[in-house]
């Protein structure tokens, strides 16, 4: 089994793991998650734009 270290604690955890086992830290983001922050963040850039086309 593949073990990484935890980002936070740098301690060994599997690879598996969804959590560290020691602090907790999510080692995984789900898809799901990044599509969601990367939507928001599209949504604020597109607000941006708009508000600059619309004041110019």
């Amino acid at each position: 089994m593949k073990q990484i270290k935890c980002r936070t604690c740098r301690k060994m955890v599997s690879s598996k793991a969804k959590r560290c086992q020691y602090c907790g830290t999510l080692l995984k983001m789900p898809i799901l998650g990044i599509v969601i922050v990367f939507a928001l963040i599209l949504f604020v850039i597109g607000i941006i734009v708009i508000g600059m086309l619309q004041s110019g």
